[in-house]
């Protein structure tokens, strides 16, 4: 199989593990033979991507996480790039906070002006989740801290088994482990619940908690990138911005 379906297998292995499931009971879900998921869970024969939905559907991952499972498999398998000022420039021109990162390990490569505002600490070369679950003011800026951070840390340590260097992997923990709560934040989530479409956050532009969209996309313009950019964008239904 290449890599990017023995990645997803291992994936499904890693998730199967997380939620405590036998190999049988996640076939049984799958409506496949658990004979044969125990084979390409070794690493042999070679699934489809109907049989690879059906176990992610068995998993209760559904199709919109998948698509951003193999959106980060995709970026992923890129070669190495250099942040560079055109994508620094492309950050900058956004008028709300803009920023980009390797989205299964949460490294920051770019942030623009007003997402530093925000988020103070997070810039090039930190890490936004080390920041989140041990910089106290993550806590002060966000309402639902510890709902945004649980998600942070079940989205890390779910993707990091397959697309984060172990070594590279082990430092962030390490890092993120001095938070006291830090075993809990580690208890697992059900899987829709790691789709984050909303960010609720203190906006020092006006001075009061904002509701954001939250926009995160592969960047492939012109070349295509080995990160995401992500945007936060006012909800619509957000109070108008006076003076």
């Amino acid at each position: 199989m290449d890599d990017h379906v023995a990645g997803r297998i291992r994936l499904i292995r890693a998730i199967r593990e997380q939620q405590g499931l036998s190999r049988q009971t996640l076939a049984r879900r799958a409506g496949i033979s658990w004979k044969w998921l125990s084979t390409i869970e070794q690493g042999a024969g070679n699934p489809s991507e109907k049989a690879i939905a059906q176990l992610f559907n068995g998993l209760g991952v559904g199709a919109e996480l998948q698509h951003n499972i193999l959106a980060q498999f995709r970026m992923n398998a890129l070669p190495r790039a250099e942040f560079d000022a055109e994508d620094q420039a492309e950050l900058d021109a956004h008028p709300y906070p803009m920023w980009a990162q390797h989205m299964s390990s949460h490294d920051v490569y770019g942030t623009n002006e007003q997402y530093e505002r925000m988020f103070p600490g997070i810039k090039p070369g930190t890490n936004a989740m080390v920041w989140t679950v041990t910089d106290p003011r993550a806590r002060e800026l966000m309402p639902d801290w510890l709902h945004d951070a649980r998600v942070m840390v079940q989205w890390f340590l779910t993707m990091s088994t397959v697309l984060v260097e172990p070594a590279h992997r082990d430092e962030i923990i390490s890092q993120c482990a001095v938070n006291d709560i830090w075993e809990m934040l580690c208890t697992p989530l059900r899987p829709h619940l790691l789709i984050r479409r909303t960010l609720t956050v203190y906006d020092p532009e006006i001075e009061r908690v904002r509701t954001f969209t939250r926009l995160v996309s592969e960047a492939h313009m012109p070349e295509a990138r080995p990160w995401a950019v992500g945007k936060l964008v006012p909800r619509p239904d957000e109070p108008p911005v006076i003076g």
